[in-house]
């Protein structure tokens, strides 16, 4: 509905030119010109559509984080850093945020007919937003990032060495997250993987980390983790998880 008034702007702009030149009566270089100015407003006009959309989809998003309409058969599942066993609430991880920030919105997780279901916008360093899941619908916003998923979990990943920015999946009940999640703020969490040194490689094991992020975090501190679960790219690979 947004590219309708713009579209009619561009319109009426070059109807105005029309009524005051005819173009038969213009020479090449001014009909060129015509040309080149429709072109540029359209353009302008299509990526002025696009923030709009983009800007009402993630105001839509966080705005529905922490409301839940529909309880029928709604479970909360617990939180747990990567492929770790111990759950905790996720009241546990918004009061660390509401004491530091007083703002604890970062993401909707929920489980409904043993279906997971999440609603989160996923920021870079810069917070900008990379992408946006609205509902198990994805919405990529950076071209140097690609997604996979299938009914209990979802991940982002960077394209090429395809490490994990931001990785959840439903395992026995617990809802197991990895990578960033920040909000417009920087403020947020990054759920991480560090490996342990130990001198018997087979006793090496992954210690589970929970960092605290805000606007003072290093660039470092949003590195991509390499612990992805599923196949790429998804055209050809859709849902296929990496044994």
């Amino acid at each position: 509905m947004y590219l309708i008034p713009i579209l009619l702007g561009v319109a009426s702009t070059i109807l105005a030119f029309f009524a005051k030149n005819k173009w038969k009566e213009s020479n090449w270089a001014t009909k060129a010109g015509l040309v080149v100015a429709v072109l540029a407003g359209l353009t302008l006009a299509y990526l002025a559509y696009e923030k709009v959309v983009k800007d009402d989809l993630i105001e839509r998003v966080n705005a529905d984080i922490g409301i839940i309409e529909d309880l029928t058969e709604v479970t909360i599942p617990l939180i747990a850093i990567g492929d770790g066993n111990i759950g905790m609430p996720i009241s546990y991880f918004e009061q660390q945020l509401f004491y530091k920030w007083q703002d604890n919105k970062l993401l909707k997780v929920y489980v409904k007919n043993s279906k997971l279901y999440v609603s989160v916008v996923i920021h870079d360093h810069n917070q900008k937003p990379i992408a946006v899941i609205n509902h198990n619908e994805w919405t990529v916003f950076d071209k140097n990032y690609e997604y996979n998923n299938d009914e209990s979990g979802f991940e982002l990943v960077t394209k090429g060495e395809r490490k994990v920015y931001f990785q959840i999946y439903l395992k026995d009940g617990i809802a197991h997250i990895l990578g960033i999640v920040t909000n417009s703020d920087g403020n947020g969490f990054k759920f991480d993987l560090k490996n342990t040194e130990a001198t018997d490689k087979d006793h090496a094991k992954d210690e589970l980390l929970l960092l605290v992020m805000g606007k003072e975090s290093s660039i470092e501190s949003y590195r991509p983790i390499d612990k992805a679960i599923f196949k790429y790219p998804r055209k050809t690979h859709l849902g296929e998880r990496l044994k």
